[in-house]
């Protein structure tokens, strides 16, 4: 969805600046189009240039061709290099289709050119550096391809890039530092790819910035400082080997910051009180790191939080008790850790709770009756823990409860429910 809105909102800033007028294209780019069309397969073009019929094809006043939009067209074959020939074109989209081979370094000729889209085909090989001569470019998109070799570093002379999507491809080596220059940029996709090394300290600068996502790499190091990226709404850094502890420094202000993934990484130390500061969050995944201490109380003050994942770390200490005060939390996973105490019985305000896992620790005490109070759940995992007493009947309240795990605890009597 944030990819979705950042290349909508990019795409009619550029479309709207077209006067389009002429209906068909002049000289060179006729030719160009034409020897285009000669090098790929498929019928959806099968009609380019009979009857003044120029299907996708969008032309200025002067009849020059600015807008190539053939996403989903079923084409097949390489990308001919007399593209390279349409020099005023500012929108090449390709997306969807079957097209293979290199991109050729005459892409770099499209001086004009503001969007290039080539997702979902099959191109391989080296991304050109060629790229980086598009000065205009405001939108990248090379993702879902076989793209390999590093990312080259002339992308960070695109001043004008907004968006930068080349994840799932096959690219390796770091991620370049020169990507911190690119002031604009607001949505940077780098996931699902063999990226290694560390994240370089200059993304910390990109102030426009407000996704990045870098999961399903072999990223290692520490998190570099990303509090200077204030319209940040988006971190995704899941299945690395990050080190280090979480770098929110408790003057740190993200105040857009919706959704916060770390989970799958090698982080230690604790969880930082200063995570209240980042009241628009509704989801944080820090499973499955070395995460020790107490769970804080700060996340209490996250009035829009639904998903709470911190299980497989090292925490330890009582659930604080401000966590159920959170009356959005949908799922609450804290398994797989070393936390006591018991569960309160105002588990009963967090009305929109649906799952509830609390398994592999070392609570105590009893199942507090409220919980059948908490009508939305329909998974409870509560096993391996130190609970005793009887199973409340209240339990056969929850009307949605397709799952409930309470086996290895103390708990005795019978099971009463009518």
């Amino acid at each position: 969805m944030a990819k979705f809105l950042a290349l909508v909102t990019i795409t009619v800033a550029v479309v709207s600046s077209c006067h389009v007028s002429a209906t068909e294209p002049a000289g060179a780019d006729r030719n160009a189009l034409l020897s285009f069309k000669s090098s790929v397969q498929g019928n959806s073009l099968s009609h380019w240039g009979s009857h003044r019929t120029w299907k996708s094809v969008k032309c200025d006043s002067r009849g020059r061709v600015i807008s190539l939009e053939l996403s989903g067209f079923k084409l097949t074959s390489v990308i001919s290099p007399a593209i390279g020939n349409l020099s005023a074109l500012e929108i090449l989209d390709l997306s969807a289709n079957q097209f293979s081979g290199v991109i050729s370094p005459v892409i770099g000729n499209l001086s004009a050119r503001k969007i290039l889209e080539l997702s979902a085909n099959q191109f391989s090989g080296v991304i050109s550096q060629a790229i980086g001569n598009l000065s205009a470019l405001k939108i990248l998109d090379l993702s879902a391809n076989q793209f390999s070799g590093v990312i080259s570093p002339a992308i960070g002379n695109l001043s004008t890039l907004g968006l930068l999507d080349l994840s799932y491809n096959q690219l390796s080596g770091s991620i370049p530092p020169e990507l911190g220059k690119l002031s604009r940029l607001g949505y940077l996709s780098l996931h699902n790819n063999l990226l290694t090394g560390v994240i370089p300290e200059t993304l910390g600068l990109l102030k426009s910035v407000t996704y990045i996502s870098l999961y399903y790499n072999n990223l290692t190091g520490d998190i570099p400082d990303i509090c200077n990226c204030h319209s940040m709404t988006t971190i995704i850094l899941y299945e690395n080997n990050l080190t280090g502890e979480i770098p929110f420094s408790t003057r740190c202000q993200l105040p857009h910051l919706d959704t916060l993934d770390l989970s799958d990484n090698r982080l230690v130390g604790v969880i930082p009180s200063s995570i209240s500061n980042f009241t628009n969050l509704t989801m944080v995944h820090l499973d499955d790191n070395k995460i020790s201490g107490a769970i804080p109380r700060a996340i209490g003050s996250l009035p829009l939080l639904e998903t709470l994942n911190l299980s497989n770390n090292m925490l330890e200490g009582p659930i604080p008790s401000e966590i159920f005060q959170l009356q959005t939390l949908s799922e609450l996973d804290l398994s797989y850790n070393q936390i006591n105490g018991g569960i309160p019985e105002t588990l009963s305000n967090l009305t929109e709770l649906n799952q509830l896992i609390l398994r592999n620790n070392r609570i105590n005490g009893e199942i507090p009756k409220s919980t059948g109070a908490a009508q939305q759940l329909f998974f409870i995992d509560i096993s391996y823990n130190c609970l005793q007493g009887a199973i409340p009947e209240t339990l056969s309240n929850l009307t949605y409860l397709q799952h409930l795990v309470l086996n290895d605890n103390q708990l005795s009597g019978p099971i009463a429910w009518s």
